[in-house]
C-alpha cells in the first residue's frame, strides 16, 4: 500500500508534457542521439523546458526564459502547411535533429528539420530563432 501511494505521489509531482500545455502552444525539441531538450511556450505565454540524457522523462518545468509571443506566432504562421519531414531519415541523415510543434485545439502539427552543424533553412530558421533554438 505504501509503495502504491509513493508511486502515485511521485507521478503527481511531474510537470506537464508538451501535449498537456494550453493551446495554442509552440515548441522546439532538439535531439542529439542520446540527449535532447524541449522548450515550449503555451497559450498563456508561460515558457517551459526540459532536458536530459537517456532518462526517458519528457515532463516540463517552468522556465524563466522570455520570448516574443507575437514573433513566435508570426514565425509559425510562415511555415508551410505540409507538415512532413524536411530531411531523409536514412543513415546518412545528420545526427543533430530538431522538431517544431504547434498545438491548436484538437491537433498538433509538427515539422522535422535536420541540421548538420549549421542552421536550418528558411522558413524554419525563423521559427527556430523565435523559440531561441540552435
Amino acid at each position: 500500500m505504501r509503495i502504491a501511494l509513493f508511486l502515485a505521489l511521485a507521478a503527481s509531482c511531474r510537470g506537464p508534457l508538451v501535449s498537456d500545455l494550453s493551446r495554442p502552444f509552440f515548441a522546439i525539441e532538439t535531439d542529439n542521439g542520446l540527449c535532447g531538450s524541449t522548450f515550449a511556450v503555451d497559450g498563456d505565454g508561460t515558457t517551459w523546458a526540459e532536458s536530459g540524457c537517456e532518462d526517458g522523462s519528457k515532463s516540463l518545468s517552468r522556465s524563466s526564459r522570455k520570448v516574443d509571443l507575437a514573433g513566435v506566432r508570426a514565425a509559425f504562421d510562415a511555415l508551410p502547411d505540409a507538415r512532413t519531414a524536411t530531411c531523409a531519415s536514412d543513415s546518412s541523415a545528420p545526427v543533430n535533429r530538431l522538431t517544431l510543434f504547434h498545438g491548436v485545439e484538437g491537433n498538433i502539427g509538427s515539422w522535422r528539420v535536420c541540421m548538420s552543424g549549421g542552421a536550418p533553412a528558411a522558413p524554419y530558421a525563423d521559427a527556430v530563432s523565435a523559440l531561441g533554438g540552435p
